[in-house]
């Protein structure tokens, strides 16, 4: 995950966090934004989960990011002659 990108859009990302975990406290929340890899723990803590079972949550909520996270592709424009 681009780390740049990751906290120019973590208003955006936060929220996200907030309406999927809504039983996360602010500073669990904050966390997560110096280091995404303690979402796992968090998950873990708060909701009980395994191991494997948080890595796949936490996996798949990355996934979900990607249209947020990645930059905008530009297509080169080809000019005529």
């Amino acid at each position: 995950m681009n780390t740049d990108i990751f906290q120019e859009k973590w208003v955006e990302i936060k929220e996200k966090i907030e309406s999927k975990w809504s039983k996360f406290s602010k500073a669990e929340i904050e966390s997560v934004r110096d280091n995404f890899e303690e979402l796992v723990s968090i998950l873990q803590k708060v909701y009980g989960q395994g191991r494997v079972q948080a890595e796949r949550e936490c996996h798949d909520f990355q996934l979900s990011l990607r249209p947020l996270l990645q930059p905008a592709i530009r297509c080169p424009v080809r000019v005529r002659r």
